[in-house]
């Protein structure tokens, strides 16, 4: 008797651990909903935000991330940078791209892993073919349901060292800002989220990134995030709302799995759904 009054607790533990450690490395796909209000929208306006897949596999033709698609049916879709990877092949990445030919309004701009990979122009090819818009300093204006939202977006400042020393982030966004239509909902992509403090400068209503993955390591309820590239530890802006200013700025977790060298913990890759709507 002495001896099973030992073993049960015991027992119990174990099970706790690996309830704890299933939890812990869960890397099914999540869909996070996000709904801000503006009393510039006057039609309900659906975005879908992915960053960060680094040639991630998400099942055969990436048909768990065009299945979320499908399902969601957003009326903009937007790749917030790192959708290639400069280490792994682009074959998971084309796949997905091929199956956003059939989605209207797809819109991208530059992660640093991109630039890095050497392989940035070819990239860009292919994002053409599948007919995404790549926002390198300007601005595309998309009608929804008779109404108009400006998307804008910059590129990684990984870009202006590599590939237009004469240019720089600031220069993009002043290139913006001078073509603003302030009677529009107005939306900036930008892959790093530790810049957010240059960004709200500009007058942007929305503001939506990536690159941090979530801290890659969190604890629920505790530490949004352990580490983020160019934050360091227990970032500031690694996943979630945040208000600043008087903008709304959003971190998506991203979907990179296989690039990264520290397995995610309690950080599921997820799709960001933002709706926009009327007061």
């Amino acid at each position: 008797m002495k001896k099973l009054k030992n073993i049960k607790p015991r027992w119990f533990v174990f099970i706790c651990i690996l309830i704890f450690l299933a939890l812990g490395f869960d890397s099914r796909l999540q869909v996070t909903y996000y709904r801000l209000v503006s009393p510039k929208i006057s039609q309900p306006i659906r975005l879908a935000l992915i960053t960060d897949l680094h040639s991630s596999n998400y099942g055969k033709n990436q048909i768990q991330i065009l299945e979320v698609l499908e399902k969601e049916g957003p009326d903009v879709i937007l790749l917030g940078g790192d959708i290639f990877d400069d280490e792994l092949s682009d074959r998971k990445t084309l796949e997905l791209l091929s199956g956003l030919g059939k989605f209207n309004h797809t819109y991208y701009v530059s992660g640093n892993h991109e630039i890095w990979s050497n392989r940035y122009d070819q990239m860009l090819e292919h994002l053409r073919q599948q007919n995404v818009v790549v926002l390198s300093g300007n601005s595309s204006r998309v009608d929804v349901r008779g109404q108009s939202i400006t998307i804008s977006g910059i590129d990684d400042p990984e870009y202006f060292q590599k590939y237009d020393t004469s240019e720089s982030l600031l220069d993009q966004l002043e290139d913006i800002k001078g073509k603003q239509i302030s009677t529009d909902f107005q939306v900036l992509l930008a892959h790093r989220p530790e810049l957010i403090d240059t960004y709200q400068k500009y007058g942007f209503d929305l503001v939506l990134s990536g690159h941090a993955h979530g801290g890659q390591w969190r604890v629920p309820y505790l530490v949004n995030g352990v580490f983020a590239p160019n934050q360091g530890f227990l970032p500031k802006y690694a996943g979630g709302l945040y208000e600043v200013e008087n903008s709304h700025f959003i971190v998506s977790r991203g979907l990179a799995k296989e690039s990264t060298r520290v397995p995610r913990f309690f950080n599921r890759p997820e799709i960001i759904i933002v709706d926009l709507v009327n007061p």
